[in-house]
């Protein structure tokens, strides 16, 4: 009966952070819509959350060849995220990837 109350009580304590960490890897639509392809990384990462999402979302397609691209969330609780990948410093692709609704 105790590792069950152990594991309740873990999980108990897990939704909460995990629904405040992903609020802290939202990326407004409007900052979204605003970032432009050939922008300077360090002017993009001025306007980006502080966290990304731990890696893409279910449904995301393979990653660019050469870029390294980071994860956004569009909403908390979404499915879908805003993938912005960068090559030789500068925004080099962004898009809405994933399970999530068509926009």
């Amino acid at each position: 009966m105790a590792p069950l109350a152990v594991l309740t009580g873990i999980l108990l304590l897990m939704i909460p952070v995990a629904l405040l960490s992903s609020s802290f890897s939202v990326l407004d639509r409007a900052a979204y819509d605003r970032l432009r392809v050939g922008e300077p990384q360090p002017a993009v990462d001025a306007r980006l959350p502080v966290f990304t999402r731990d890696g893409p979302p279910d449904g995301a397609p393979p990653l660019p060849r050469g870029q390294r691209c980071v994860y956004y969330s569009t909403d908390v609780l979404a499915a879908d995220a805003y993938r912005l990948c960068f090559a030789h410093g500068r925004l080099t692709g962004k898009a809405v990837v994933g399970d999530g609704p068509e926009e």
